[in-house]
């Protein structure tokens, strides 16, 4: 390439918001700071929210211009939002989505009349890009974070109007894109078979964004498992909640420790529901007190509790590429993970961790017992870095995407095809 790439990014997460903003909001972080150290120009839209002292208009992030957009109204969407429709007809979280994506679209498009992009990028959650105007100059790539179909059945959802529309409205945008991918092979193979599109699979980048706290403010149990993340059905909470008691039968002074909030689908979308983890301290009776619950923490303090661990349990039904694995895995700490889940195709087995059935706490039970008996030869020393971290070097994933946007020539995209696979 004889000159920078512009790149325009539109999600409804970025790690600016702060706490909450998820998976996406870090991937999103780790691509553009990966493409702005080869040299391009990245741009980011996200919607605004009305929270804390946050203001919208566009703001500098480490090199990276940043934009929070005021969503749009207009006319039908003010009818539709304000007609008095019983609870399983309202459209609620429809009406906000399309109100931000109409304003993002808006907001796109003015700063291209200013100055082109090469190409555009939107995530698929929340579809923010569905009212991005086609181009032949340049290409419009959605990343699939997940399929909501498959991840809603799973998580169990409700299954309302609103969360169909939402869902229909997500795959018209990764229909209508020039070029889609997926992290995960899981994913891009889910939208082969059940929507007939063509998927690539592309793996995310991944860098250490935070530095481990040296002092933490909870006192830990000098040997634990840990389990973090997003807490739910679809990540196997339930199931590591029933395998516990199993565990300890046999080992107990067995301790964990979990971070993270538990969430579950509601009326008003997926909902904070710490409850449900005091129903699972009922249920361990006089052993609740062996699993120590963090609740959602700073990068920092996670990164530390991280490295004390001996392994973290990553139980979960469907995902696609966790950060928790990826995360775990950079810093040397083994996983325990499930199959048909993707997270088998970050853990070798036998050497950086080790796979069982999904939602099977029996099995789960048995292999954390191994882990707390040094049963295992892929703890401590004997960890083995897994190869698919090679293509989450920054660098690469970056140029692998420049490439699958259609760049060839950029003499950084050095990365094989392989790797992007």
């Amino acid at each position: 390439m004889k000159r920078p790439l512009r790149i325009a990014f539109l999600t409804p997460q970025f790690i600016t918001e702060g706490l909450g903003t998820g998976g996406l909001g870090s991937y999103l972080y780790r691509i553009s700071r990966a493409l702005r150290d080869l040299g391009h120009e990245v741009e980011v839209f996200l919607p605004f929210y009305h929270t804390g002292n946050k203001r919208p208009g566009p703001f500098d992030h480490d090199g990276i211009r940043v934009e929070r957009v005021e969503p749009f109204d207009n006319i039908p969407l003010k009818v539709v939002n304000r007609l008095r429709l019983p609870q399983s007809f309202r459209m609620e979280q429809t009406y906000y989505l399309l109100r931000a994506a109409l304003g993002l679209a808006m907001a796109l498009s003015r700063r291209e009349d200013e100055k082109p992009f090469d190409a555009v990028q939107s995530s698929d959650v929340g579809f923010p890009g569905l009212f991005v105007k086609k181009s032949a100059r340049r290409p419009l790539i959605v990343r699939c974070s997940w399929a909501r179909d498959l991840w809603l059945k799973a998580d169990g959802s409700p299954d309302v109007l609103d969360v169909r529309c939402v869902s229909r409205l997500e795959r018209m945008l990764v229909q209508r894109a020039d070029i889609r991918y997926a992290p995960s092979n899981l994913v891009a193979d889910h939208y082969s078979r059940h929507h007939g599109l063509n998927m690539n699979t592309l793996r995310p980048p991944f860098l250490l964004d935070a530095v481990p706290s040296n002092g933490l403010p909870w006192e830990l149990p000098k040997r634990f498992l840990l389990h973090f993340g997003t807490l739910g059905l679809i990540k196997g909470t339930d199931v590591l909640a029933e395998a516990l008691p199993l565990v300890w039968r046999k080992e107990p002074d067995f301790a964990m420790v979990w971070a993270g909030q538990w969430r579950v689908w509601g009326p008003r979308g997926h909902e904070a529901r710490p409850d449900l983890f005091d129903a699972c301290r009922r249920s361990w009776g006089a052993r609740a007190s062996q699993v120590i619950w963090l609740g959602e923490i700073r990068k920092q303090e996670l990164y530390a509790v991280l490295k004390k661990a001996e392994a973290t349990v990553l139980p979960s039904c469907c995902d696609n590429l966790p950060n928790t694995a990826i995360e775990s895995l950079s810093l040397g700490i083994p996983v325990i993970g499930t199959k048909g889940s993707s997270i088998d195709e970050l853990v070798e087995p036998g050497v950086s961790g080790e796979i069982v059935p999904a939602g099977d706490p029996a099995a789960l039970a048995e292999t954390m017992l191994k882990v707390w008996r040094g049963e295992v030869g892929w703890t401590g020393p004997s960890f083995r870095r897994p190869a698919i971290l090679n293509a989450m070097e920054p660098s690469v994933a970056a140029s692998n995407l420049i490439r699958l946007a259609g760049f060839d020539g950029c003499r950084e995209c050095t990365a094989s095809a392989a790797q992007m696979g």
